[in-house]
């Protein structure tokens, strides 16, 4: 399942040389108290006491603010790293009156690293250098071309739950995963990729189930066609999906995500195995001809990013689900274990495997019963887990995440121009 910030400042995907050194900041303070500050920054990743220093100039790998500001806060924040010791080596003068100091840190992980920083003649870092990087930014909308028709229908092959579709890709059919968790278009490395150095780690912006994705890279796509719908010579996202590979035991090109969609209503029938993509001028003629033959019930939600935040009774307390079709069993904070352990069975520790192939133990257990707009749901398995990083993204009253164990139990709308989801049984 794929969350993410997109809004603001874009995609950043960091390439990060294990041959690593970093930097540091100034505010007409001494260099030894800049550097205890970076060092804290580092240990503590968040930024908020280093930010004081840095000058309106401020520039890392090249970027300048915004961009800069939002590479250091991401940067600091995925190192993961504890600076053990650190010591003074030299310090030189620019010709643009700066001067650049460089210390010897010791990480706890990446072992022994050069860091440097410049300071104007305010004593505000103007540059920094944590790791050797190189930056991409993916900031501007893909343009996709979509189609004269106004319903458009895809078969879908299910397997672990998830929606297996088909797309052209450069001129050849390949398997994809539907991910409406998914921000954008994402294209497995394995296939599309460029072989990256065995010294090189990566950094990202994009949220998923176990936090950022990091093995992510931005490439030119030359052609897609998904039913009509066409990108062209696109800047794209892609990802080590090997994991999925050999969950799903066939070759895996990507994920179709909300991007490509964008602009339609969907609606999901897993007995058919079809999803149609609808255009929302044709949308209430659907509903008026579902309800007619079946028993309808709908719900509001609020659309964060591209997730839709909707409310469901579990055992009698209200909850905030995002809907993703890419959830291939539900998803709930693990704070929500205790208080729902006695409507719980099965109960069993289990792995979690997120996007980026990260696996983490959780509890998993068998809900008795999930209301969502008067519809019952009994027995839903659910894992519980620290959604944090899904809470940042996507605001602190969400609890979890629904997915193949409410759309694959009747026909689901997810309309997003109505902002609502009807349940027809």
């Amino acid at each position: 399942m794929f969350l993410n910030r997109m809004k603001g400042l874009g995609i950043a995907v960091l390439l990060v040389l294990v041959g690593i050194e970093n930097a540091m900041t100034q505010d007409k303070v001494s260099k030894e108290e800049l550097v205890k500050t970076i060092a804290a920054s580092i240990n503590q990743q968040n930024i908020d006491e280093l930010k004081p220093h840095l000058s309106d100039d401020f520039q890392i790998s090249g970027r300048v603010p915004p961009i800069s500001i939002k590479i250091l806060e991401q940067l600091v924040s995925q190192l993961n790293e504890q600076v053990e010791e650190y010591y003074w080596k030299n310090t030189e003068s620019n010709s643009d009156s700066t001067q650049t100091h460089f210390f010897h840190f010791s990480y706890s992980g990446l072992g022994e690293r050069e860091v440097s920083f410049s300071v104007n003649e305010q004593g505000k870092i103007t540059e920094l250098e944590l790791v050797k990087m190189t930056v991409k930014t993916l900031e501007e909308p893909s343009k996709v071309m979509k189609p004269a028709k106004k319903v458009i229908e895809i078969p879908f092959q299910v397997k672990e739950n998830l929606m297996l579709v088909e797309a052209t890709i450069n001129g050849e059919k390949k398997n994809f995963i539907f991910d409406s968790g998914s921000p954008r278009l994402i294209l497995n490395q394995g296939h599309y990729g460029e072989p990256g150095s065995s010294e090189e780690t990566k950094y990202s912006s994009l949220e998923g189930v176990h936090g950022n994705i990091n093995s992510l890279d931005i490439l030119t796509l030359s052609e897609l066609n998904f039913y009509g719908i066409k990108m062209n010579d696109q800047k794209v996202l892609a990802a080590d999906l090997s994991h999925l590979e050999v969950i799903l035991e066939i070759p895996i090109a990507g994920l179709i995500g909300y991007e490509v969609f964008e602009g339609y209503d969907l609606l999901f029938n897993y007995s058919t195995q079809t999803l149609r993509f609808i255009q929302p001028d044709q949308t209430q003629t659907f509903v008026t001809a579902m309800s007619a033959q079946l028993s309808m019930s709908s719900i509001p939600f609020e659309l964060r990013q591209h997730i839709p935040l909707f409310e469901a009774s579990v055992s009698g307390q209200t909850m905030t689900f995002g809907l993703d079709s890419g959830a291939s069993t539900n998803l709930l904070s693990e704070d929500r274990y205790e208080e729902l352990s006695g409507s719980l069975s099965s109960i069993r520790e289990t792995d979690l495997t997120g996007a980026d192939g990260r696996k983490e133990i959780v509890m998993k257990g068998t809900l008795d019963k999930l209301t969502i707009a008067e519809v019952d749901f009994d027995t839903t398995p659910t894992a519980f887990k620290d959604v944090s990083n899904l809470k940042q993204a996507y605001g602190k009253e969400l609890d979890g995440l629904a997915g193949y164990e409410i759309l694959s139990r009747q026909v689901t709308m997810v309309s997003y121009s109505q902002h609502k989801i009807y349940l027809f049984r």
